[in-house]
């Protein structure tokens, strides 16, 4: 089988490859926005120290880039853990996670970032 790509047909793909480039670019801006936005409520009532629970995937990454944006406008600090165990030597914190599996674990005191 031989299949030949038309000049419509390349068009077509070109269209198509845009707008999921235009659409995944929107579902970024609002979700950093709303990240950004669940933090701010945070800092708000006076929380500054943030852990990180999960993989380094890609919305570790996003919400790694959120602190890392409002690091510039308020005195924050922020950690990853992959573990919980050194939470008893921490104080004041708030816990944020991304993963959708505990979501209803009600043993993980945290905020998870994608469903608040």
């Amino acid at each position: 089988i031989k299949y030949t790509l038309t000049e419509h047909g390349i068009i077509r793909k070109a269209s198509l490859y845009y707008d999921w480039i235009v659409q995944s670019y929107h579902t970024i801006s609002k979700t950093k926005f709303h990240i950004k936005g669940i933090v701010e409520k945070q800092i708000s009532k006076g929380v500054n120290s943030f852990i990180l629970f999960g993989l380094e995937d890609e919305i570790f990454k996003l919400v790694k880039m959120c602190l890392m944006e409002l690091k510039r406008e308020h005195t924050i600090h922020y950690h990853h853990l992959t573990d919980l165990s050194p939470l008893d030597q921490m104080e004041a914190f708030c816990l944020l996670h991304w993963d959708i599996k505990a979501l209803f674990d009600e043993r993980l005191n945290a905020i998870n970032v994608l469903f608040e």
